[in-house]
C-alpha cells in the first residue's frame, strides 16, 4: 500500500509526464517479428530471477536477428543493488530519479531517445518510472502485459494469473510472428 506522499509524487510525476507527452509525436508501427531489428525491454531487476528471464528472451529474439538494449529498474536505493550494466543492460534505481519521478539518468534519456521498432514492457507491476520510460520511448510499437502501463500501450496480451513473464514472453512471441504475416 502507497502512503500519502508517494501517491502526491506519483499525481505529479504523472502530470508532469502528460505534458512531456503532448509534445511527443509518434508513429506506431505493427512488424512482424521476422521485420522487426531493433527492440528494447524495461523490466524489474528484482527479483534477480527477473534479469536471468530477460537473458532468455534477448537469446530468444537474437535467434530473430533482433538487437536487443534492456533497462531494469530495482525499486530499491543505490546503496543496497549490486548490479553492474554492460552493453545490453543498463541499471537504475529510486536514486535515479527526482522527487516527481524525473529521470536525472542520462543512459535512461539515452534508452528513451532510441528508435526502437518495439518496445517490450516485461513487467509485473506498474511502477511510476518504468512507466515513464515507456512513455516517453521513441519507440514505434510498445507491447507488454495487460494491466501493467495499459495507457500507453499498442499491444497488450492478457496473461493468465499465475503464468508470468515466461507466458508473457512465449505469447508476445507468437503473437508477433503472425502480425502481418507474409504467405
Amino acid at each position: 500500500m502507497r502512503s500519502i506522499i508517494e501517491n502526491i509524487r506519483i499525481k505529479a510525476g504523472d502530470f508532469l509526464l502528460k505534458k512531456q507527452m503532448g509534445k511527443q509525436q509518434r508513429n506506431v508501427i505493427f512488424r512482424n517479428l521476422s521485420k522487426i531489428k531493433t527492440a528494447g525491454i524495461i523490466f524489474e531487476a528484482r527479483p534477480p530471477e527477473n534479469i536471468d528471464l530477460v537473458k532468455q528472451f534477448i537469446k530468444e529474439l537474437k535467434k530473430f536477428g533482433i538487437t536487443t538494449k534492456a533497462l531494469g529498474y530495482a525499486h530499491e536505493h543505490r546503496k543496497n543493488i549490486d548490479m553492474i550494466g554492460d552493453s545490453t543492460f543498463t541499471y537504475v534505481c529510486k536514486d535515479d530519479y527526482s522527487f516527481f519521478y524525473e529521470t536525472r539518468d542520462e543512459s535512461v534519456k539515452e534508452f528513451i531517445d532510441q528508435p526502437f521498432n518495439i518496445l517490450i514492457v516485461y513487467c509485473e507491476n506498474d511502477y511510476f518510472p518504468l512507466k515513464h520510460v515507456a512513455t516517453l520511448s521513441k519507440a514505434e510499437l510498445k507491447a507488454g502485459e495487460q494491466g501493467v502501463c495499459d495507457d500507453i500501450m499498442d499491444f497488450m496480451i492478457r496473461i493468465p494469473e499465475n503464468k508470468g513473464l515466461p507466458e508473457l514472453q512465449e505469447q508476445l512471441i507468437r503473437y508477433l510472428s503472425m502480425i502481418n504475416k507474409e504467405e
